[in-house]
């Protein structure tokens, strides 16, 4: 029994380990994920030249937002009409869409080419412990095996010492009959029949006895 305690508290601590893990990379993929979703942009315009004005609403007239200067980037919202509504620093406003004045990028082509450092960084770490918990499993798999082995050479251990124990009690048991039996052979060797032994000793105690010469009766 405290055999099959030990093996149990060991698979629980087993389970315990993976479950820890696995709270490790489900942490790191949530750490991830913002970073992998970053990559994922709308379509995006470039300004290509100086001072472009951004305007509140889709007409030349009024006064701009604000000026954009040459290599902005900006996040498209819509494009309809000859203008571009567009989303810079928080707030939305309109440029006009010449190939002249913005170049589009479509979001396609703004994916980059690689992940960032931060995200394979990630990435690697995550693999990593996937790795380490393979082996941690296989290890454990691997001890598993090794105590069922050694909780069973116990328990037929276990066995022969109770078989081994029966027999030499049967034997004692013998031994002490054999004893008792030598010890009252003994004791009537030792101690022969008191009225035999006189009479042996005594002869003169006979019943009948033989007349002695020059009596009665010569």
């Amino acid at each position: 029994m405290q055999h099959v305690c030990r093996m149990a508290g060991m698979l629980s601590f087993s389970q315990t380990i993976f479950k820890g893990l696995g709270f490790t990379v489900a942490g790191m993929l949530l750490l991830l994920s913002p970073l992998l979703v970053r990559d994922v942009q709308a379509d995006r315009a470039i300004v290509r030249v100086n001072r472009l004005n951004m305007r509140p609403a889709p007409q030349k007239t009024g006064d701009p937002i604000r000026r954009l200067n040459k290599g902005t980037n900006v996040q498209i919202l819509k494009i309809n009409d000859g203008w571009i509504k567009i989303l810079h620093k928080g707030r939305s406003g309109y440029i006009i869409n010449e190939p002249r004045y913005v170049k589009i990028i479509k979001e396609e082509e703004n994916k980059p080419e690689k992940e960032t450092a931060a995200a394979q960084k990630l990435k690697k770490q995550a693999g990593d412990v996937n790795l380490q918990i393979q082996k941690r499993e296989e290890n454990v798999q691997t001890i598993a095996a090794r105590e069922t082995e050694v909780i069973n050479n116990l328990d037929r251990i276990d066995r022969d010492l109770n078989i081994a124990a029966r027999k030499i009690s049967l034997l004692k048991g013998g031994q002490k009959k054999l004893q008792e039996k030598k010890k009252a052979r003994f004791k009537n060797k030792a101690n022969p029949d008191i009225k035999g032994y006189r009479q042996a000793q005594n002869p003169g105690n006979c019943r009948h006895r033989i007349p002695e010469a020059g009596g009665p009766g010569t």
